[in-house]
């Protein structure tokens, strides 16, 4: 049977049935563009299905959640609609009261008109450093970055809360670390005024008196009663002690201020130098590992540390015994160990520990001639090239001293 034409009343009917569909579509779309729905529901064949708009921000949502940063969407007002929860921990509120205030509550007083400014020039991105407030009192900077969001309400703007204290405290840490460097470099430069005027100042008259005394000996030596001549003889030998306790000290100053870029040296090759050059050490019995071996240093440094180390060994040997020096090197990791050992009076144990410090003497200047600073500028240099050292020592057997340089080539090793 032919299917009858609608009636004009049914025609009206299913005209109205679409517009009332059409009207509610038109709804959905704006509420999923709004942000007004998380879900659908779809009338189809096998029923009704729920569409999630979820699956779409999901990854999204999972990042602004797990940002180390806070975050926040706010109205021209500044009325926070959504929040983080990092932005809730460093407010120090729960996360459900922060929505509906206003973000500036939260910033200190004198900087929310600023704030507001900022919060105004809603079409371009800008931010600004403010002074946060928690609900604690607790108070800390945070840059705050603002990025207009299209498709939302006029004024509407994503964000970004910096904090800010880790890089504060940063730029403390530097500004002092700058001080100090400027104070340090103060010192350096008062330390050196301080050496020229050993060096010369005070070593004129020093050389008067050792010029002086000297004239007195050479020609009135004879005819001098032997208690003024002893007197003279100890004006010269103090003279003499006071102007190597000045060299000692200036070259205790270099070691301390001087070289500071370290290269690569040979070390053999300075210690056969050191051995050759200096004329009090060819009385002593002098063997040497054949070999290699190249370190990270200073050359007038670490010269001046073998030198002090082999001048020792020398001095401090009982009167009568011929003087036997061995010197070797090794590798241990990534340090070369230089090895200068001796057959003099050794060192107790108790005083291993402080032979090394400034004007540190183990005997007295009547059996050992010196002025207890020889070791510490050995100290300080080896510190300087970033290395270490010690002593192994027994009374009567002598002592084995060891420096730990950093090492770039060793062959040979003994």
């Amino acid at each position: 049977m032919p299917k009858q034409p609608a009636t004009p009343a049914q025609m009206f009917s299913e005209m109205e049935d679409l517009r009332a569909r059409l009207d509610e579509a038109e709804q959905t779309l704006r509420a999923i563009r709004s942000g007004e729905v998380d879900a659908l529901v779809v009338e189809g064949p096998e029923g009704d299905q729920i569409f999630t708009l979820v699956g779409a921000e999901h990854g999204y949502r999972i990042l602004v959640e797990t940002m180390t940063e806070g975050a926040v969407t706010l109205r021209d007002n500044g009325v926070i609609y959504y929040c983080n929860t990092r932005l809730a921990t460093m407010l120090k509120m729960p996360l459900e009261k922060i929505i509906g205030l206003r973000l500036q509550q939260f910033i200190s007083p004198p900087q929310v008109s600023a704030f507001k400014t900022l919060l105004g020039n809603s079409d371009q991105e800008r931010r600004g450093e403010f002074l946060f407030v928690a609900s604690d009192g607790m108070a800390w900077p945070v840059l705050v970055s603002m990025t207009p969001l299209p498709g939302e309400a006029a004024g509407t703007v994503c964000a970004v809360l910096t904090d800010l204290r880790q890089q504060k405290h940063a730029e403390t840490l530097e500004k002092m670390v700058l001080l100090r460097t400027t104070q340090l470099r103060e010192k350096i430069g008062e330390l050196e005024a301080f050496s020229y005027s050993l060096s010369h100042d005070m070593r004129q008259p020093l050389r008067a008196m050792q010029g002086f005394s000297q004239i007195l000996l050479n020609d009135y030596s004879e005819c001098m009663a032997p208690e003024p001549k002893d007197f003279i003889l100890r004006i010269k030998t103090a003279a003499n002690r006071l102007d190597r306790l000045i060299d000692d000290v200036l070259t205790y100053s270099h070691a301390t201020c001087g070289e500071n870029e370290l290269t690569a040296i040979s070390l053999s090759a300075i210690v056969r130098e050191v051995v050759q050059c200096y004329q009090n050490l060819r009385k002593a019995e002098i063997e040497i590992a054949p070999g290699i071996a190249l370190v990270l240093g200073y050359e007038v440094g670490l010269t001046q540390c073998i030198s002090n180390l082999l001048t020792n060994a020398v001095k401090f040997v009982p009167a009568g015994k011929t003087p036997k020096i061995k010197i070797w090197w090794e590798l241990r990791g990534e340090f070369v160990r230089l090895w200068i050992q001796d057959n003099g009076i050794g060192i107790a144990p108790r005083d291993q520990k402080t032979i090394f410090e400034m004007f540190s003497r183990v005997y007295s200047n009547e059996d050992y001639e010196g002025t207890g600073i020889g070791l510490s500028i050995v100290a300080k240099s080896v510190e300087k090239m970033g290395g270490q050292l010690g002593v192994e020592s027994e009374l009567g057997k002598g002592s084995c001293f060891w420096i730990d340089l950093q090492k770039v080539i060793v062959t040979g090793e003994a």
